[in-house]
């Protein structure tokens, strides 16, 4: 036998439970998905704050390290010129002592000469190099840095002598050290300016 139900529930009743279960149903489904979405939001927007401040970061480090190069650039060229300068002063020390020149000028100068100059050709002694780079050594000391220094090559000394024979007296007795290669008597002039009877010589002595 078949039954029949009836419900006696009212329709507005049973519609409003109806539309609450499906509101329910679709807040059940929605308040996760707006969690996950929220969270997600969140994320992307501290992954982008990091993303800025590392691209910040970056540019400030990128600027410190050129910085840096430049820095050290500079100290790197102003070392190499202080080391050349302190192996340029080496080279220089160790090269003939003037001291001892100078001494034996004053020994083998004849009593009645005095010297007015003297002077290194080249005046002063340069730094050279090959046009490769390499260190010439036929005219200078080079060390193992490759450094080069263009050392003189003649002395000039010119004075004063109170009759002829003493700038030939000099030059003789310049020629006896055999410390030169050799020694020239360039002038030897009758001095008409000055007051007294003197000569006026010029001397180039050569290494």
């Amino acid at each position: 036998m078949r039954r029949c139900g009836v419900n006696l529930i009212p329709y507005d009743v049973r519609l409003a439970q109806t539309q609450r279960r499906h509101l329910e149903r679709w807040i059940y489904c929605v308040v996760p998905a707006s969690i996950i979405l929220v969270a997600a939001l969140v994320l992307d927007a501290r992954a982008t704050g990091d993303f800025d401040t590392l691209h910040v970061q970056h540019a400030q480090l990128a600027a410190t390290l050129t910085q840096a190069r430049a820095n050290l650039a500079s100290v790197t060229a102003e070392a190499e010129r202080t080391f050349l300068h302190l192996e340029r002063a080496n080279a220089l020390r160790a090269k003939r002592s003037w001291s001892g020149m100078l001494a034996l000028l004053a020994h083998t100068m004849p009593q009645d000469c005095w010297l007015s100059t003297i002077a290194t050709d080249p005046p002063s002694p340069t730094q050279s190099t090959s046009r490769r780079g390499q260190p010439r050594r036929s005219a200078g000391e080079a060390d193992r840095t490759g450094l080069s220094i263009e050392a003189p090559r003649k002395m000039r000394i010119a004075g004063f002598s109170l009759n002829a024979t003493g700038p030939l007296t000099f030059v003789t007795r310049l020629k006896e050290t055999r410390i030169f290669r050799n020694v020239l008597l360039e002038r030897s002039v009758f001095d008409a300016g000055s007051d007294e009877p003197r000569f006026r010589f010029d001397i180039v002595c050569e290494w």
